[in-house]
């Protein structure tokens, strides 16, 4: 019979982690060896995978600015256009006078993207992220009247069958921080 002396000895100890451990390091991506390296930062996660992450994160961010801004977007629509409607009728020029006034209904969320330069406010020296957000609207009018004050005075409330979309882009940070400034709007 063979009798084995186990004496743990420090440099056992360690040639026996390391062992252990060796299939960690050797692991193929996407394995669980590799999820726990990249769990202790002793390997670096995929761009790709990061970079996927980052814009999840935007698409929610962008998903609440969106509420927030159909908010800001409907009070500065309150100083609405004054519009003339001539009467074919009438030979002589005349015609009546009504408001008609955009109401944003919904947003959704765009394309997220790279943006294309880097910002001069980051510190990492990387390029950020671009978000666009839709926001649809339908345009409402008030009753007619013979003079223009008189409609800028009325409320917009008949809807119509007119809809239209503003399309803003919001900038981002590399890490997915809304840069808190308003959206630019884009051509669509």
């Amino acid at each position: 019979m063979v009798k084995i002396h186990l004496n743990p000895s420090p440099l056992r100890l360690i040639l026996l982690g390391f062992l252990l451990a060796l299939p960690c390091f050797s692991c193929a991506p996407g394995g669980i060896g590799d999820q726990v390296l990249k769990d202790f930062r002793i390997r670096q996660p995929d761009p790709d995978t990061q970079t996927e992450a980052i814009k999840q994160s935007v698409r929610q961010k962008l998903d609440r600015i969106g509420s927030d801004e159909l908010i800001r977007l409907n009070e500065n629509q309150s100083a609405a256009t004054v519009k003339f409607m001539a009467d074919p009728t009438d030979s002589f020029g005349g015609g009546r006078f009504y408001k008609a006034q955009a109401r944003y209904e919904k947003s959704y969320v765009g394309e997220i993207k790279r943006s294309r330069q880097i910002k001069a406010h980051q510190q990492t020296g990387s390029r950020g992220f671009e978000g666009e957000l839709e926001f649809v609207y339908r345009i409402y009018e008030s009753p007619r009247y013979d003079r223009p004050d008189e409609a800028r005075a009325a409320e917009a409330r008949l809807e119509t069958d007119q809809t239209g979309s503003l399309f803003l882009k919001y900038s981002f940070d590399s890490a997915g921080n809304w840069d808190g400034n308003p959206g630019q709007e884009t051509k669509q």
